[in-house]
């Protein structure tokens, strides 16, 4: 007899079934196919870290360097159709207004 299924069993397996294209939003960020920076080596090693975690689920990760510009010219395409955000608070020095942009701006897009 199979053991019975647990809110965290039920949890998980929406969490791992709904959730298949994500973006990662740093400034410190390391891009699909563009150069490590050796100034950033933890912030190099924990995008490609995080981006093989989501590999392993069978999830696509896109890492984004934010730049206001950058952001200003690529929202959209990043936030299109992607089912989780990680979004780091503090873009630009101790500022959190931009992250607060971009959280509005995602849940406009959705």
């Amino acid at each position: 007899m199979a053991a019975p299924l647990t809110f965290t069993d039920v949890a998980k397996n929406i969490i791992k079934e709904t959730i298949s294209s994500a973006i990662f939003i740093d400034d410190h960020a390391l891009e699909n196919f563009k150069a490590k920076n050796s100034n950033y080596k933890d912030e190099n090693n924990r995008t490609i870290k995080l981006f093989e975690d989501f590999k392993k689920n069978q999830c696509l990760l896109h890492p984004f360097k934010f730049t206001k510009k950058g952001w200003k010219e690529n929202k959209r395409f990043y936030l299109k159709n992607k089912d989780l955000l990680i979004l780091d608070w503090q873009l630009v020095k101790e500022d959190h207004s931009e992250a607060l942009k971009i959280l509005n701006e995602a849940v406009s897009e959705k």
